[in-house]
């Protein structure tokens, strides 16, 4: 049995109409795709030796903001949309959508000021209708090398807290106290301060 190629033209101009597109701006291409992609695979790690997670910096509007022990949740994710084209039986077609950012988690130790707490306590609330606007900042984490060289820099736009977690006592437990705070975005640049 053989599969007729997918022409993509009624699925183009289907998807485009959903969108107010051209047919023309929702053609798929791969061209983009291949000349960036490097020829030769390269497997260097990043730096001279393989970077390590507990070797980084966080940096808000460019301003180092402490040691933190931990920061996650750097991922994002491409919605998709189902299109049953008239005489493909094979398959649905799959079309991209919009690009789902992850919201990233800062952890750190107790400090003697409350800067996590009172950055959350603006984004609603008495907070926000004293300040009279939501206060975001560009946020950054950077990879840094065992020789203390900046490596990789993730750079959230526009970010601001949605959750803030206060520390968990226990009469049994001897671990140090710690607090979380969450931060939604607008999406991450990836930058390379090594090469610049």
């Amino acid at each position: 049995m053989s599969i007729t190629p997918w022409n993509q033209s009624s699925t183009a101009k289907a998807a485009a109409a959903r969108a107010g597109a051209s047919s023309s701006d929702a053609s798929v291409s791969n061209s983009s795709f291949t000349s960036a992609w490097p020829t030769t695979p390269e497997y260097t790690p990043l730096g001279d030796d393989a970077p390590v997670a507990s070797r980084f910096l966080v940096e808000a509007d460019n301003v180092e903001i402490g040691v933190f022990k931990t920061f996650s949740g750097l991922s994002a994710q491409v919605s998709t949309e189902s299109i049953n084209e008239g005489g493909n039986n094979q398959y649905p077609v799959i079309l991209p959508g919009r690009i789902t950012w992850g919201n990233v988690t800062l952890t750190r130790g107790i400090t003697s000021t409350e800067v996590m707490y009172n950055w959350f306590s603006q984004s609603a609330g008495d907070g926000y209708t004293t300040n009279g606007s939501l206060t975001r900042q560009s946020v950054a984490v950077t990879a840094i090398s065992l020789e203390g060289a900046r490596l990789r820099t993730w750079t959230f736009a526009e970010a601001f807290p949605v959750r803030w977690k206060g520390p968990d006592f226990n009469i049994d437990s001897e671990d140090p106290l710690v607090e979380e705070l969450e931060l939604a975005h607008h999406g991450v640049t990836v930058t390379d301060p090594s090469s610049s």
